[in-house]
């Protein structure tokens, strides 16, 4: 029995060494894996070792003894924007697009390192790494949304030197609010902005600088309606209920292109108005060619006006293209109103027409019953008649008088003068046709015979060869021989002469003229209009121009003056 319990005694003791062994094992292979963890993690041991004591809830500059914050400095952080692109500026929504590097400089004593635990910067990548060291609270007011780029790592990064100097750089996009004013579009300009501010640090706690270099812009292309005319920054602080907290503006000034706007809205604008004026040169009568022709326009104008403004907010006050439209409206609407008084004014009688008709109607039947030395028969009868006393009472009216009253007395009688007897009358030149006032052929033509002799009773002899006038050539007349004889109703050239010229300086200056009838009157309101439209609308061209281009005060809009 005694052995068997010193046997059993055995086993327990070599089981007993075993164990110890194995333990001791372990414990060397556990020091040994501390070991090399060490030393691939000697990067993160150096921000733990830069760690030890360090308070993320407080700000660098913060005193623990101060407690009214009358002593201690405020952190100072400087920032910088590099601006990658503006992809679009939506006008309808009125927000702008940015894409830009948002970076932040500051100092914090407390991430100091003495040179000979490291001489490289502390390096962090990654958000959580990040999130363990203090950091500006920096937001961006005006922003309608915004997010970080995490594609396809996170665009985070933060550089710690042994100074304690810390640089926090960060890739944004961010939907920005802007404000705009479209009085003066499409020649308008649009300041957006940019607005950074903390959000729970007071100035007593932190301030907001910017850098000397403070934005860059790498895009050189333009937009597609803007180009990007000036930027420029602000400092400044924000006064809210509990304290003023520090901001930082920066400015965008946008100046529209105008070309786009040009080709599509304006030049089609003037030609339809111009196209417009046609109808001024058409005759009243033409009333399919001028209704049709201003309703045209009209509906014309008012499409183009309604695609000058798509794409843009509904806004209470006038803008530039308004009175664009407006005033191209007005101008093409005026062309029929314009037509409707043609027609009025060619339809209503002239006060005193009557009266000058009835005169000129009282005029011929006493010309009528008066003896007078043309006649309508035949020459054969007028040959038979020459031993009886002709009359020379018409032939004194012929030849007094203006050549004007003269010239008007022979059209007057072109469908009643027939032939007039002739000593020769075979030897004369064919009758011709011959035009009244009015442009209407004659088909008749008239001969007067003249006599240069004294009224006798019995018709003998003339003293002076028988001369006979066609009108159609009043400067030559025509004597018994066949030869042109010179015209008693044009002394000094021929009446002819003396009125063609006058007719056509009157034909020149119609609207100078005193209408005669109401067609007359009707045709004058046109030829004015023909001057008077081009003109009104030159002259609103150069002060519309004039103000937009020029004295527009929005496009002094810019920079504050330092």
């Amino acid at each position: 029995m005694m052995l068997s319990l010193a046997r059993i005694n055995g086993i327990s003791t070599w089981t007993w060494l075993s164990v110890r062994s194995l333990l001791a094992a372990l414990c060397f292979l556990s020091f040994l894996t501390k070991g090399l963890c060490d030393g691939a993690g000697g990067k993160q041991n150096l921000l733990d070792i830069v760690l030890q004591g360090y308070d993320i809830d407080k700000w660098p500059t913060f005193q623990e003894g101060d407690l009214e914050n009358e002593l201690t400095e405020p952190t100072r952080a400087n920032l910088s924007l590099d601006i990658m692109f503006i992809s679009s500026i939506d006008v309808q929504a009125m927000d702008l697009t940015i894409d830009f590097y948002l970076n932040q400089r500051w100092r914090d004593a407390r991430l100091q390192y003495p040179q000979n635990l490291s001489k490289r910067k502390i390096v962090l990548r990654t958000v959580e790494q990040i999130k363990r060291i203090w950091t500006p609270d920096t937001y961006m007011v005006n922003a309608k949304s915004a997010n970080f780029h995490e594609v396809t790592t996170p665009n985070r990064l933060v550089y710690i030197d042994h100074d304690g100097n810390v640089m926090y750089s960060a890739r944004i996009t961010a939907k920005l609010a802007c404000e705009m004013h479209f009085g003066m579009y499409p020649v308008d300009t649009q300041v957006c902005h940019l607005h950074l501010a903390s959000y729970a640090y007071t100035t007593s706690h932190l301030k907001f600088h910017w850098t000397e270099e403070a934005i860059t812009y790498g895009s050189t292309e333009d937009l597609n309606q803007f180009t990007l005319a000036d930027k420029w920054t602000e400092e400044s602080e924000d006064k809210y209920p509990d304290g003023y907290y520090p901001c930082l503006r920066v400015h965008f000034k946008f100046k529209r292109n105008f070309g786009h706007h040009l080709i599509q809205t304006y030049l089609p604008t003037v030609l339809i108005v111009t196209i417009s004026w046609v109808s001024f040169f058409l005759e009243a009568a033409a009333i399919p060619a001028r209704v049709s022709l201003g309703i045209t326009t009209f509906l014309t104008m008012i499409t183009l006006n309604s695609g000058a403004k798509v794409g843009l907010p509904p806004v209470s006050y006038v803008k530039a293209i308004d009175i664009w439209m407006l005033a191209c409206t007005f101008f093409v609407f005026s062309t029929l109103w314009h037509y409707v008084l043609v027609c009025v004014v060619s339809r209503r009688p002239i006060p005193g027409a009557a009266a000058s008709a009835r005169n000129s109607s009282q005029n011929s039947k006493n010309r009528a019953s008066r003896p007078s030395t043309f006649s309508q028969r035949p020459p054969s009868e007028m040959m038979a008649s020459q031993h009886h006393s002709p009359n020379c009472v018409k032939h004194r009216l012929v030849n007094g008088g203006s050549p004007e009253v003269q010239l008007h007395e022979l059209s007057a009688l072109h469908h009643t003068v027939g032939h007039v007897s002739s000593p020769d009358f075979s030897r004369h030149p064919a009758p011709q046709r011959i035009k009244d006032r009015s442009d209407s052929a004659v088909s008749e033509p008239i001969w007067i015979l003249r006599s240069d002799a004294s009224c006798k009773t019995n018709f003998g002899p003339p003293t002076s060869p028988g001369v006979m006038y066609n009108p159609i050539d009043m400067e030559s007349p025509i004597n018994d021989e066949g030869k042109k004889a010179s015209s008693p109703l044009a002394p000094n050239g021929g009446a002819l002469a003396a009125v063609q010229p006058r007719r056509k300086k009157l034909c020149r200056c119609q609207c100078m003229a005193t209408a005669e009838t109401a067609k007359d009157r009707a045709k004058r309101i046109d030829i004015y209009a023909r001057w008077l439209y081009p003109l009104a609308f030159l002259l609103f061209n150069v002060v519309y121009w004039g103000y937009y281009l020029n004295l527009n005060p929005e496009s002094m809009r810019g920079r504050p003056a330092s």
